[in-house]
């Protein structure tokens, strides 16, 4: 057990600048994905397609939006160089359950967009090309 803590606390720094990284990217795609569907022509698809992709977009920002408030409070616990400070990493490690259920909903969620998206992808190349049906 305290070897398991002695870990956790070494690693603490680490996990933070990578779940800071994570939801950075998982923003800014989320933005790209909300950008494709409102601008693309996908009148076409099929009308539950589209309203399933929005309602797992929905679902994912309000993911990331818990994982933002989280990553804020320990932000707020940062070191001058950039590490969390010991109330910081003790924070993170009794978070630790709560951010790993969290990232693997977010891993869940990505996985059915990459789904939808690429169902989407479909009906649009065949609404687009001359393939027969």
């Amino acid at each position: 057990m305290a070897t398991d803590l002695t870990v956790q606390w070494g690693e603490s720094d680490l996990v933070f600048v990578s779940l800071k990284a994570r939801l950075q990217v998982l923003v800014s795609a989320l933005g790209k994905i909300q950008h494709w569907v409102e601008s693309t022509m996908l009148e076409e698809a099929h009308h539950q397609l589209i309203m399933d992709l929005e309602s797992m977009i929905h679902c994912t920002k309000m993911l990331a939006a818990k994982l933002q408030d989280t990553l804020g409070s320990l932000q707020r616990k940062l070191l001058l160089n950039g590490t969390l400070s010991p109330s910081g990493k003790a924070t993170l490690i009794l978070r630790r359950r709560s951010l790993e259920t969290i990232d693997k909903m977010i891993d869940r969620q990505a996985s059915v967009l990459t789904l939808l998206l690429t169902a989407c992808n479909r009906c649009d190349y065949f609404s687009n090309s001359s393939f027969p049906r």
